[in-house]
């Protein structure tokens, strides 16, 4: 709900700086309006890449927990995710994912893809990130936590 405030209060800011453009308003009115509409970005930006329970300090998980950023080349995944793929489903992203959903520190859930369900349209995977952006729990806003 925040970011969605910081988003309006961004599109006034914008827009109020185009009025006074507009209106031939000062250049310090126009400054103001254009400083807010930076400040309501830049929280904009903080929010959408901010972590969602259960990807939160509460369980022990931080950005290093998924992401790799030591070393002289930080990468977007951690590198023990790198393996030869057993089938469709064993993807760099499902692996990183199964690392805690393994019905021991997380639920295990198996991805959709054709291995699951039906291969009649050829073999197709769907990688648990694309309906489950562990940035943002939309799922567990929806459907709860348990």
């Amino acid at each position: 709900m925040g970011i969605l405030i910081a988003y309006f209060l961004y599109q006034w800011a914008v827009n109020l700086s185009f009025v006074c453009v507009r209106l031939g308003m000062n250049n310090k009115a126009t400054l103001w309006s254009l400083a807010l509409a930076l400040i309501f970005s830049i929280i904009i930006s903080h929010a959408a890449t901010a972590v969602d329970y259960p990807h939160t300090s509460i369980n022990s998980i931080a950005c290093d927990s998924c992401h790799y950023v030591y070393g002289d080349g930080p990468s977007h995944l951690p590198p023990w995710t790198k393996h030869t793929q057993q089938d469709i489903d064993d993807t760099e992203f499902n692996t990183l994912c199964w690392s805690c959903h393994n019905d021991i520190e997380a639920p295990y859930v198996r991805t959709h893809s054709s291995l699951q369900i039906d291969n009649g349209y050829g073999d197709w995977t769907v990688e648990c990130r694309v309906c489950h952006n562990p940035h943002t729990q939309k799922q567990a806003r929806t459907y709860g936590n348990d």
